[in-house]
């Protein structure tokens, strides 16, 4: 599809990594952001805009991750691929929990186990990108 050169393709796998490492860890801060914004609201401080900064953050970033697993090739290109569509899915899905349950208790019960979800998806595909092996997956 893309005729890159061994040595450029490596460089934008160490790239993915990089960017894989700060989406997980902005998807790791997300749950405290969260929690303060229901629960400290007496706070000066607006959790909730940080909690949707960071959320309108990931989108983009999940796209890049998305769209590098194509030029970078990775040694499991099939799984990278499934993995980082679900992180994108889950993150778009989430964000529009996120906005719609400001108003529904019930949105707000779906938006609590997707964060899971995106938390989960940005885990595996963080640990994929440095070589994560299923169990019983062969070589």
């Amino acid at each position: 599809m893309f005729n890159l050169a061994p040595e450029r393709r490596a460089k934008l796998r160490r790239n993915f990594r990089g960017l894989a490492v700060i989406v997980f860890a902005l998807t790791a801060i997300q749950p405290f952001l969260g929690a303060f914004s229901f629960f400290r609201r007496a706070d000066s401080t607006d959790y909730t805009a940080f909690h949707e900064i960071i959320a309108n953050a990931l989108f983009p970033l999940a796209l890049i991750l998305f769209g590098l697993v194509f030029l970078a090739r990775f040694e499991r290109h099939l799984a990278m691929l499934i993995w980082t569509g679900l992180l994108v899915l889950a993150i778009v899905s989430q964000i529009g929990l996120g906005y719609s349950s400001r108003d529904d208790a019930t949105l707000l019960a779906w938006h609590i186990p997707l964060g899971v979800a995106v938390f989960a998806f940005a885990l595996v595909v963080m640990l994929l990108s440095f070589g994560l092996r299923f169990a019983g997956e062969q070589d």
